[in-house]
């Protein structure tokens, strides 16, 4: 069985990956945050009950995290894989994997041992109506299946991929292996004032400069970067050094 999430809900994107799934496999389920929740990681629910709401057959929300979505799912079905997104927006750059709430989804699937593939595209500009649509559903399925289906049976137990498309595609576009950068944002504060005369703050920043060889400068280069980690290579391959 397939498990389709992502941190952004029940969007045009997560129904295109949903029937993407289901070529793949019959047996698919999706499970999304009720709410948008980007930027969470993979933060988890443990001081509320889940309030699970059926949508349509397969598809359900969950007042919860990405995270929380596929804890629920492992303790209902037995997973094959989990596919995370489309996310609005690239999440290339450490910075970005460790705080998405889209890669979080697949890092909670890797470390209970199923393989999982995070799909972020990046969208440049103010983001005025964040229809989910892109208007190329066409070109982002087929790269979608042409990743899927390349790199599904690659990925071993605890491993993800997390794959970053373009914003514009065509049949040119180049998949490239790339090391994620530091940072994609350089930290902005942004200081306003409410009408009571208290100032408020908005935690924004300004674009990174892309380092030669990072996701951050193939993406910018108009190239779909994939990015392979195992979350408990974290911990494996510490040193404890006795002083």
């Amino acid at each position: 069985m397939i498990l389709v999430t992502n941190d952004d809900g029940y969007t045009e994107s997560a129904k295109l990956l949903m029937e993407i799934a289901k070529e793949i496999d019959k047996k698919v389920v999706g499970i999304f945050p009720e709410r948008q929740s980007s930027a969470v990681s993979k933060s988890m629910t443990f001081h509320k009950p889940a309030r699970v709401n059926r949508i349509r057959k397969n598809v359900y929300t969950i007042n919860g995290t990405p995270a929380d979505c596929v804890y629920f799912a492992i303790g209902r079905y037995k997973l094959d894989l989990v596919i995370s997104g489309v996310n609005l927006g690239d999440n290339t750059s450490l910075h970005s994997i460790f705080s998405s709430g889209t890669v979080g989804g697949a890092i909670e699937g890797a470390l209970f041992g199923i393989p999982a593939i995070a799909f972020s595209r990046a969208k440049l500009g103010h983001w005025k109506e964040a229809d989910w649509k892109w208007g190329d559903k066409e070109k982002m399925g087929h790269w979608i299946r042409k990743i899927i289906g390349g790199y599904k049976d690659k990925l071993k137990k605890g491993q993800a991929l997390n794959v970053n498309l373009p914003e514009k595609l065509t049949k040119k576009t180049k998949i490239v292996f790339a090391k994620p950068q530091q940072h994609r944002l350089t930290p902005k504060i942004v200081k306003r004032i409410d009408p009571d005369g208290t100032p408020y703050y908005w935690l924004t920043g300004d674009y990174a400069k892309p380092e030669k060889g990072s996701d951050v400068y193939y993406i910018s280069k108009g190239d779909i970067t994939l990015t392979f980690f195992e979350p408990r290579r974290i911990i494996s391959t510490c040193e404890i050094r006795r002083s």
